[in-house]
């Protein structure tokens, strides 16, 4: 076994786990607002809603990171324009909540796979204790 290939095989170890955090936390970003739309009957903004989620992930897996910033801009105000028109707060409060943790790791992701961390795992687990104390 060559050192490239224990090194590739320690990347993926520590980017799997993180890659797939990310990946739930903008599926629930997305899905929450779609939800609770559809809960209502209000299906045109859920599909706008599952949209969005479709666009974002699309945005990540070029390594873009303008529609992450996009996505959480239209999630905000379609969790306030759904309070504002009759949708439950808590629905509202959950799903900005949701989009700004998801937000925050997908950049923090971009971030670390710009350069090159030395300690990779260690930085995403310092991170998340930030996020949850």
């Amino acid at each position: 076994m060559t050192a490239a290939h224990v090194l590739r095989s320690a990347i993926t170890e520590v980017y799997q786990p993180m890659h797939r955090l990310v990946a739930a936390s903008i599926t629930a970003a997305a899905a929450v607002p779609a939800l609770a739309y559809a809960l209502a009957g209000r299906w045109p903004e859920a599909l706008l809603c599952a949209l969005v989620g479709v666009g974002w992930f699309g945005g990540q897996r070029r390594g873009l990171g303008w529609p992450g910033s996009i996505a959480l801009l239209l999630l905000v105000l379609a969790a306030g324009y759904g309070v504002l028109s009759g949708l439950a707060a808590g629905w509202g409060l959950t799903g900005v909540v949701a989009a700004l943790l998801a937000w925050d790791l997908d950049a923090f992701a971009l971030r670390l796979a710009a350069g090159r961390a030395v300690d990779e795992a260690g930085l995403w687990r310092a991170h998340l204790r930030r996020l949850a104390p």
